[in-house]
């Protein structure tokens, strides 16, 4: 209604009130639109502090230049860890040892150091491999819930140790996503 050339306060409420339930509208549209658009099977990687299900590690009986044996420290982070997180252990031909007598060493080695082995998996890889945070695996999950490895290029080391994701991906029944990404120290993306 207007009064003049003024329009009426209740007029001016009811436009304002019309306004924001479009506004409040289109928000909740919206919102309906994208929540039915994503995308569930794209895959996404864990983000630093997202609840993990294994904590993975190698083991290695060599030292790096001429100092203790590198399982040592390894070993000690296990004990600090593997009460709030179970561990995967990938070791892989290693000095003069078989696949039998090295998973025999390493669980003795736990054991002797009060490491509560059912919360320790070991993961046997063909190929060796030095430190795992280089080569990977590299585990990614979709809105599904399910896990895929990331298949990066490597190019450190020996060259075997470049198959270690493709190698967990297969012994896992994962499936393995290739990447043109270069993953570990020293390498420039491609």
């Amino acid at each position: 209604m207007y009064i003049g050339n003024r329009t009426h306060p209740d007029v001016v409420a009811h436009a304002i009130i019309d306004m924001d339930m479009r506004i409040i509208n289109l928000l909740v549209l919206s919102l309906l639109i994208s929540c039915s658009l994503q995308d569930n099977s794209r895959f996404k990687i864990a983000s630093e502090f997202d609840e993990q299900e294994f904590i993975w590690f190698s083991w290695q009986e060599s030292s790096w230049l001429n100092g203790q044996p590198l399982y040592i420290p390894i070993l000690e982070a296990i004990k600090q860890i593997h009460p709030y997180s179970k561990i995967k252990i990938v070791y892989s031909p290693h000095l003069n040892y078989n696949k039998e007598q090295l998973q025999s060493r390493i669980y003795d080695v736990l054991l002797n150091s009060s490491v509560d082995t059912s919360r320790v998996e070991l993961f046997y890889n063909e190929s060796p491999i030095g430190a795992i945070q280089d080569p990977g695996p590299v585990f990614v999950r979709n809105g599904k819930g399910e896990m895929a490895v990331v298949d990066f290029q490597y190019q450190q080391g020996h060259p075997l140790t470049a198959n270690l994701d493709k190698n967990v991906g297969q012994q896992m029944n994962l499936p393995i996503i290739p990447s043109t990404l270069f993953s570990g120290r020293w390498c420039l993306a491609n």
